[in-house]
Order: structure tokens, then sequence, then C-alpha cells
């Protein structure tokens, strides 16, 4: 497992030093979803950690948690 980890942070990290911009135009953010479509699963959750990692409060990270284990309180509670 330790040795999948470090592959997936080395390939993270040279896509990162690749220097890639976000898209700014349209005709780029399209291309960059067609990119990001063909992403195996693994991929796609090391790209996740990464930005994660990165570029996230951990309030959140907190918030994202709720949300993904289905603990976000009813909107009509008081109603």
């Amino acid at each position: 497992m330790q040795e999948w980890a470090e592959k997936m942070h080395k390939r993270s990290t040279d896509d990162l030093e690749q220097g890639r911009p976000r898209p700014t135009t349209e005709k780029e953010k399209q291309a960059r979803l067609r990119e990001l479509s063909n992403l195996e699963t693994r991929d796609m959750m090391m790209r996740v950690m990464t930005s994660v990692s990165d570029e996230v409060s951990d309030d959140q990270l907190f918030r994202a948690l709720i949300i993904l284990e289905g603990l976000e309180p009813d909107e009509n509670q008081g109603a």
C-alpha cells in the first residue's frame, strides 16, 4: 500500500511540476473536462487528495465530511 501511495504521490507531483495553469476560457475548460473524464479512479482520488491538502481549510473538510457521511441537518427542522 505504501509503495502505491508513493507512486501516486510522484504522479501527482510530476503533474503539478509541469506548471499546468487552470483553464480560463470555455474551450480550455471543456478540454480539461475531457481529460478528467478519462482518468482512472485512483488517479481521480489522488488528484482530489492533492487538491484538498493544498487548498482546503479544516472547516471546509469538516463540512465535506458531514455531507459525505449524510450527517447534514434537515433544512426544515424548525418549521
